[in-house]
């Protein structure tokens, strides 16, 4: 169900970020709470996601938790660009996770209706410089408690061109070895340009009553009512088009499993 109630954040905001480009980056030197962590934004513009966490035993007096997550952090250009086109509370919203407030308001409904339309009219040219415009990097992290995180080091993870864009580590210690599988694929400009038409075409007709409905569904779970109430909107041709421009986009970025060890979790 969290994950559910978090499919709003990725409908705004993975289609703008739209996963995650690997650099090599410091971890940032601050203590997070595990709370911020699982927020949409976790501050100053910077969005975390894919945790994954081993507990590792022999570390220290009395064992360490350890996580490995994804960060972006996009650029003032594209953070200026995103938070130009949210409008009303509907930034504030999301950094708090207050995604039933999103769905009852009307002026939420209207600013995502804008941020569609915006991305709708973006060419290919301007979302590859967007897109080149927002740095990622693999963060690690330790907790004593599993509450409380610190940051771990600098992750060292050179990417390749079939990974151009990294998600979903996960971490098992064998032995003394951590080992890390995760999901790597490229971009495509021209089929995200077509991802965005498509969901500008979806939702453009729709009142911000009616946005609503629909938004209340998503942050509630709700998946057989969202299906009715996709048809009864009229929506279903729409959506349609929208999953299938969405499956080519993925299809062409060619997404593979990777697989990759440390000695020390970081490196």
């Amino acid at each position: 169900m969290k994950n559910l109630k978090r499919c709003l954040v990725g409908l705004l905001l993975t289609t703008i970020i739209f996963l995650l480009a690997p650099v090599s980056a410091p971890v940032q030197a601050a203590t997070y709470n595990l709370v911020k962590l699982v927020s949409a934004v976790v501050s100053s513009g910077n969005f975390a996601s894919n945790g994954t966490v081993v507990y590792d035993s022999t570390a220290g007096l009395s064992g360490l938790y350890k996580m490995w997550y994804v960060q972006t952090t996009p650029d003032d250009i594209i953070r200026s660009y995103i938070y130009g086109l949210l409008s009303s509370g509907l930034v504030t919203d999301l950094k708090a996770g207050n995604y039933d407030n999103v769905a009852v308001s009307a002026s939420d409904s209207a600013a995502i209706q804008s941020v569609f339309a915006a991305l709708a009219g973006l060419n290919t040219t301007q979302i590859t410089t967007y897109l080149s415009s927002i740095s990622t990097s693999l963060e690690y992290a330790t907790s004593p408690d599993g509450t409380t995180w610190t940051n771990g080091g600098a992750i060292t993870f050179p990417g390749a061109a079939w990974d151009q864009y990294l998600s979903s580590p996960d971490v098992i210690k064998d032995g003394s070895t951590y080992k890390m599988w995760y999901t790597g694929f490229t971009g495509n400009a021209v089929d995200l340009q077509s991802v965005f038409v498509a969901l500008n075409a979806a939702t453009a007709s729709l009142t911000p009553a009616n946005m609503s409905i629909l938004l209340v569904d998503i942050v509630n779970g709700n998946i057989t009512k969202l299906r009715t109430d996709i048809i009864s909107l009229s929506l279903k041709s729409q959506i349609t088009d929208l999953v299938t421009k969405t499956l080519t986009f993925f299809a062409d970025s060619a997404p593979a499993i990777g697989y990759a060890e440390s000695t020390d979790g970081i490196t």
